[in-house]
């Protein structure tokens, strides 16, 4: 438990630090006194971060103050394992991304396509809010939106069995879908009906490439159960 003495060295005193939390565990939010707050301590500077409860305490500990495990759970308390898991990527702009999304839900797959939902312009609003705040790209990578946003796709990523690109798709998506298949994961590119205007040779890292909407759906039909544990 919390001693007055352990915050001497804050700037405040327990009792001002519980009233700045409302008297509420900053993780679980249930309420804490003097005698069941727990001082968090940044590992790295050994300086107090706030007031947690003991279960919050021992869960950041645990979690080895990790924002990717912590991250990696919450999409783990998602996951549905009695369906095969599909991460579609492509480009925000790609109006076919959730047409394919609700076609492979209709056949009861687990798809995430969710991050096209803020829209065509997403990173260049981004960008256009970053440079307003006089923020360089490595510093705009590292800020609170982007990482946040780095680790819900991630997360999603790891815990797919399949992932699908569908083009014409960006340098992200060839990204995700190189992280994926180096996580072994079964990855493959959907064309868009009709050879490439310009052929590339790289696309052999996928596992498979598909010209047409019907070809990835006899493949998936045929190699992967929607029951991922039969």
């Amino acid at each position: 438990m919390v001693k007055t003495k352990e915050i001497s060295r804050a700037p405040i005193t327990l009792r001002g630090q519980l009233t700045r939390q409302n008297f509420s565990c900053y993780g679980c939010l249930k309420k804490l006194d003097e005698s069941t707050a727990f001082a968090d301590r940044d590992p790295k500077t050994d300086t107090i971060r706030g007031l947690l409860c003991m279960l919050c305490k021992e869960t950041l500990t645990l979690a080895e103050d990790s924002p990717e495990i912590l991250r990696r759970l919450m999409s783990y308390l998602d996951y549905q394992i009695d369906k095969t898991c599909i991460y579609l990527t492509g480009a925000l702009k790609n109006s076919r991304v959730p047409e394919l999304g609700n076609t492979l839900r209709r056949l009861n797959y687990d798809v995430m396509d969710e991050w096209f939902t803020p829209g065509e312009f997403a990173d260049t609003n981004w960008q256009a809010y970053e440079k307003q705040r006089g923020r360089s790209y490595q510093e705009a990578l590292k800020g609170r939106a982007a990482t946040n946003i780095f680790l819900f796709d991630r997360c999603y990523l790891d815990h797919a069995d399949i992932v699908v690109c569908l083009m014409p798709a960006g340098k992200s998506a060839m990204l995700e879908l190189g992280y994926a298949k180096g996580r072994g994961k079964y990855t493959c590119i959907l064309l868009d009906g009709e050879d490439p205007e310009r052929y590339d040779i790289m696309p052999n890292f996928a596992d498979d490439v598909f010209k047409t909407e019907s070809d990835l759906i006899s493949e998936l039909s045929e190699h992967w159960s929607n029951n991922a544990q039969n």
